[in-house]
């Protein structure tokens, strides 16, 4: 037992102690010194594996790995998780939901995170079950927490059985895999596979199987029906939470798993196809919405897709699609912290809502600019060098139809993109307008998603050289 491998998950899992306690013994005030309380544990995670970042320890008798490409990622989602909890903080004081963001919301958001976590540095078949549930678990109650509102039980309720559906499909490939070679772990079942002592029917289709329950995790078509939906009616700092960190989480498991365990299983040609459809549904269903939440969650599926386009091409793109996570967590996450800023006290966002905005609020509205040209792959935004990289990579393992599909539908999105801008600049102001928040922590977490997005954007190199030495211990 090696406790120094999930030392980072110690941190998260007291922070989430001290929270639950902390709302027992401070019921007044419990959830604002919570929301600030999480922040410093998730800071203090990320410290101590930045501590860590070139070591490789492993645990548990090897069924935990966390090597520099699992820190890679367990970066990635606490950056995402950071300005969630940044944006839920500054929610508190929104009129209509002081009812919702209690001191075991923010335990409930450590726990999750641990859960992710265990995705990326999970070596066995057994841990990787373990996150997937931690991981879920809490972000139904999340989804549901909003209790005055009918939509936001309906969300939690619909991402419960979505969520129970990817758990059974995931289950029941575990289940081949082992039967066809004998081992639960990445590694027996690379060798198994490698030594032809494995039936190669029954891994390939288990490996379809494990592989389709995390693309529900990632709302990646076909499996997204559940997205639109949940992230209309759930909580919008919740949405934020769970728009961008599980996402990395469960691409991170799939760069691992494609590999490792299934490094023989041509698993490359299902991801292909997932990536095409989700660049077509996403970008063509985006079209149509005038509901900003809704929007951003068909531009979610596509992003995926694109993320997905690394991930088909190989390891040779694993480095670009980790450079990509970073960007499109700031993108994601800052967008819904906007949408939190505008809809205060849960109101529906739309086009109509944001008309005018860049007269009402200059520095809000310029925020989320930036989110909508960095979606689009706008430069000198981490859209756009976040794509050059993935495409360019892709490009060189030859996947150049993907690519060409890639570039087609990136195109198209620049269309309802800049419709948001153009409604918060250009239409004129309604005559009901909304107030928008000006607390500190949604003040940070939209500075920190805008610094997300433009740094790594000018200056992608350092970003791109981490990434890539990263992905080297999938060699």
């Amino acid at each position: 037992m090696n406790l120094v491998a999930i030392l980072p998950e110690i941190v998260l899992c007291i922070g989430a102690f001290v929270l639950m306690v902390l709302d027992v013994a401070l019921p007044r005030r419990g959830a604002t010194v919570a929301g600030w309380l999480s922040v410093l544990f998730i800071l203090l995670a990320a410290l101590v594996v930045l501590a860590g970042v070139d070591q490789v320890d492993t645990g548990f008798s090897g069924m935990i790995v966390a090597d520099r490409f699992a820190n890679l990622f367990r970066l990635i989602i606490y950056l995402g998780a950071l300005v969630a909890n940044l944006t839920a903080v500054g929610s508190w004081h929104s009129k209509g939901q002081a009812g919702i963001f209690g001191a075991e919301f923010f335990a409930l958001m450590l726990i999750s995170i641990v859960g992710m976590d265990m995705l990326v540095i999970g070596a066995h078949m057994a841990v990787l079950f373990l996150g997937l549930e931690i991981l879920s678990l809490p972000l139904y109650a999340m989804a549901a927490g909003w209790v005055r509102s009918e939509a936001a039980v309906e969300a939690g309720a619909k991402y419960f059985l979505n969520g129970a559906f990817a758990s059974g499909f995931l289950l029941f490939g575990i289940a081949l895999v082992y039967g066809a070679t004998g081992s639960f772990t990445l590694e027996g079942i690379g060798r198994a596979v490698a030594a032809g002592t494995a039936h190669d029917l029954l891994v390939w289709i288990g490996g379809i199987l494990i592989a389709v329950g995390f693309l529900f995790k990632m709302a990646a078509a076909p499996f997204h029906a559940w997205a639109p939906d949940v992230y209309a009616g759930a909580p919008t700092p919740t949405v934020a939470f769970f728009s961008a960190a599980p996402k990395a989480a469960a691409i991170g498991l799939l760069l691992r798993l494609t590999q490792t365990a299934f490094a023989q299983v041509p698993l490359g040609t299902i991801l292909w196809g997932v990536a095409w459809l989700s660049m077509l549904i996403g970008n063509l269903w985006a079209l149509r919405q005038r509901d900003l939440k809704r929007l951003l969650a068909y531009s979610g599926i596509a992003h995926v897709g694109y993320a997905l386009v690394g991930l088909s091409a190989g390891v040779a793109s694993a480095g670009a699609v980790g450079f990509y996570l970073l960007g499109y967590v700031g993108m994601a996450v800052g967008g819904f912290t906007v949408i939190a800023a505008v809809g205060r006290g849960g109101q529906t966002v739309t086009l109509d809502t944001i008309s005018g905005l860049g007269r009402r609020q200059p520095l809000v509205a310029g925020v989320f600019t930036i989110m909508m040209f960095a979606l689009a792959g706008i430069p000198p935004t981490v859209g756009f060098a976040g794509k050059f990289a993935l495409f360019s990579e892709a490009v060189r393992a030859g996947s150049v139809g993907l690519v060409i599909w890639a570039v087609l539908f990136s195109a198209l999105s620049v269309y309802y993109y800049l419709r948001v801008v153009v409604a918060m600049w250009m239409w004129p102001e309604p005559e009901t307008q909304m107030s928008t928040a000006g607390t500190t922590g949604l003040r940070l977490a939209l500075v920190l998603s805008a610094l997300l997005c433009l740094i790594p954007g000018i200056y992608p190199q350092p970003f791109l050289e981490f990434a890539g030495n990263s992905i080297f211990w999938l060699r």
